[in-house]
């Protein structure tokens, strides 16, 4: 292989360096047309005015075939080049090239879901791949890898040379391609380092205290190796080897604070600016009654993950993300001799959807003195949100007995982060989730694109035996969260016959980025049969029960009647024998 071509290299060398490249045409295939995986493509060239022409193909790397007319058949789809070199008598040379286009076949989609395009992978690492293929009843499957061929949906693989990999994995149907995936993977040597990866920190910004107030400072970080953690306030090593630093101030001033995370070898960093301020004197005009409500403790749940003991003006460290919940659990405090009565907590999240608040209350209650209760409060970040960092205000009030007004606010930072790609689905729901004597029913579906980056989005929604084959690509998705772009609405109409079989059929629901699953769900239709219909009258003298049952005029079916016809037919051969039989056994007698 490897000397057929360099063979054609040296001819094509040979010509160009000569200027003698004699006039070669590819008669097919039509760079115009389109062709199919799996159905054989017939290439076709000509030379004129040559001696003796040798012709040899190349249809893909490696895969050669000679003479002027050849076969060839994709497994995979894509922009395919076809090369024809000719030679005679070793003299003259000429080459030509054709780009076409191979598509799966109609309805077929092809995926591979590990690994992604371009992923990076280290050399001599087994990984499982997986695949999978949805628009027929599939009976074989095979992958392709550095020419090694192998059958299965999955298979585990390890590569042993560095550099740019084609992966290729295809589906069968009856001994024919279908439909195929290629991707390019890049395995890289696992000795190499990897420096270590922040993956979260506290807090966000710069943060400000007062003084003789602390800050604690977070940090979280990622490597396959042991890692080591270096704080310095000023350039001055302070703290531990830990993840967590809590600086208390002493003096007013900016503080540079930093910390080093290093694997041995490679390291990463971050830093803050501490401000540090005078606290403000009170000015002696509140009433000391002001102060009898107080926030004991506040941890803060963000979806699933919670920073306890949060403090007033601090940042959340956890994130929150488009369509997170945010949860407040309060405890709060009265400090003072009289009940406050009427005790109410409301949390707001300012501006954070498209310049409005989201906001929640709680119910109202009374706290006797010297008693703490405890409370929570449940905030829904947008789906449709800006990235950035919002102003969570919290504000507690409440009156004494002798109607005096109790009162807290604390202000809190909470970011929202946002993935750089990230489509769900929005909605997905029946009209009717259980079709009786009415079999039509309407599904109605919406997806967003949540990310931060204008997508192309295809859905998928599936169910053979209901007749659900419904694929739509080439959905533009705008990143404004905002803008009406950034969503697609779609209803599909769903319409079985009367006689459906009765039963449960799930309903698959799939949306792909540049052919990743991105979200899926499943929706279950429930087929019951149509109840009979009774109706009850009542005269004035008798009462009569009318019962309506449905009644089924059953006709023949084509089987039924090819029946029919053909015991009639025998029935008359019959007769036709008997009466030849007893005609015979007359003219013997006659005789």
């Amino acid at each position: 292989m490897k000397i057929t071509k360099l063979l054609i290299g040296l001819m094509i060398f040979i010509a160009l360096a000569f200027n003698a490249l004699a006039l070669v045409e590819i008669d097919s295939p039509n760079s115009a047309a389109t062709y199919y995986v799996g159905l054989p493509i017939t290439f076709q060239a000509h030379v004129a005015d040559i001696e003796n022409p040798f012709y040899i193909w190349e249809f893909e790397e490696g895969v050669y075939e000679s003479g002027s007319e050849a076969e060839y058949i994709y497994s995979t789809p894509g922009e395919k080049t076809a090369t024809i070199a000719v030679n005679s008598n070793d003299q003259t040379v000429a080459v030509d090239t054709i780009t076409f286009n191979v598509v799966n076949r109609p309805g077929v989609s092809v995926f591979i879901d590990f690994p992604f395009e371009n992923s990076v992978l280290f050399q001599n690492q087994q990984y499982t791949f997986t695949g999978r293929a949805i628009g027929f009843f599939f009976d074989d499957y095979f992958w392709k890898i550095d020419g090694n061929v192998i059958s299965g949906t999955s298979t585990a693989y390890s590569f042993s040379e560095l550099g740019i990999h084609t992966i290729q994995f295809t589906a069968m149907k009856n001994g024919e391609f279908m439909g195929g995936k290629q991707i390019e993977v890049n395995v890289i040597s696992n000795s190499v380092n990897q420096a270590p990866v922040i993956t979260s920190f506290s807090p966000i910004n710069n943060p400000t205290i007062t003084l003789g107030n602390s800050q604690l400072f977070t940090v979280n970080a990622d490597d396959e190796d042991p890692l080591t953690y270096t704080w310095k306030l000023d350039n001055t090593e302070v703290g531990t080897n830990s993840n967590t630093y809590t600086y208390t101030s002493s003096s007013l001033g900016a503080f540079n604070v930093e910390v080093s995370v290093s694997d041995g070898i490679s390291s990463v960093s971050k830093s803050w600016v501490l401000t540090v301020e005078e606290e403000e004197e009170d000015d002696g005009n509140e009433e000391p009654d002001s102060l009898y409500l107080s926030i004991e403790d506040l941890d803060i749940k963000v979806d699933s993950k919670t920073d306890t003991n949060v403090q007033d003006g601090e940042t959340i460290s956890r994130e929150a993300v488009p369509g997170s919940t945010v949860t407040l659990k309060l405890k709060i405090k009265n400090t003072g001799e009289l009940e406050i009565n009427d005790v109410s907590i409301k949390a707001t999240l300012e501006s954070i959807d498209d310049g409005d608040d989201v906001e929640e209350e709680n119910n109202e209650f009374d706290l006797k003195e010297g008693k703490s209760r405890s409370d929570s409060i449940t905030l829904n970040i947008p789906y449709e949100v800006d990235e950035g960092t919002y102003d969570l205000k919290i504000h507690v009030e409440g009156e004494d007995e002798d109607n005096d007004l109790h009162e807290i606010d604390w202000s809190l930072n909470l970011a929202v982060e946002k993935e750089k790609h990230k489509i769900i689905i929005y909605k997905a729901e029946l009209g009717s989730e259980t079709l009786e004597c009415v079999k039509t029913t309407n599904l109605n579906l919406e997806i967003l694109n949540i990310g931060q980056e204008e997508e192309d989005a295809k859905i998928v929604v599936y169910n053979k035996v209901l007749g659900i084959d419904f694929i739509e690509d080439g959905i533009t998705l705008s990143e404004d969260p905002f803008s009406d772009e950034s969503g697609y609405n779609k209803i599909i109409k769903i319409k079985l016959s009367e006689s459906f079989k009765e039963g449960i059929y799930p309903i698959s629901i799939k949306v792909y980025r540049d052919d990743e699953l991105e979200d899926e769900k499943e929706l279950s239709l429930i087929v019951s049969k149509c109840a009979i219909e009774e109706v009850s009258e009542t005269s004035s003298n008798n009462k009569i029960d009318i019962t309506k049952v449905p009644v089924k005029i059953k006709e023949k079916t084509a089987e039924e009647s090819n029946i029919g016809l053909i015991a009639a037919f025998s029935l008359g051969i019959l007769l036709v024998v008997v009466l030849a039989f007893y005609l015979i056994n007359f003219l013997v007698k006659k005789r």
